[in-house]
């Protein structure tokens, strides 16, 4: 763009009259500031949302430790309200007993 912007400026008498080339400039400098200013958002975006995760796992695991020690401790319908995913993560995650040794 900042050639298209030079050129502008070395054939004026070509562009309108109106076609103010310190507008492109300007334009483009302001362009340049947000995309730099946008980088550090991303940056900000990615902190926080890895610190979601974490979170999320975190309080996932004291769930998965909650269930193991309720259905440890004899609990009745410690499974009743869980969601379909976790019905499915829950059946695969069991352990599954070991094959009889050969005789």
């Amino acid at each position: 763009m900042q050639n298209m912007l030079t050129r502008a400026k070395q054939n004026l008498n070509k562009l309108p009259r109106d076609f103010d080339t310190e507008k492109v400039k300007h334009d483009l400098n302001l362009s340049a500031a947000l995309e730099s200013r946008l980088l550090r958002l991303k940056r900000v975006e990615d902190h926080i949302t890895s610190a979601i995760f974490l979170a999320d796992s975190d309080a996932f695991a004291a769930g998965l430790q909650v269930r193991r020690l309720l259905q440890d401790a004899g609990v009745s319908g410690v499974d009743d309200n869980l969601s379909e995913g976790l019905v499915r993560f829950f059946k695969r995650s069991s352990p599954t007993p070991a094959p009889a040794p050969p005789k």
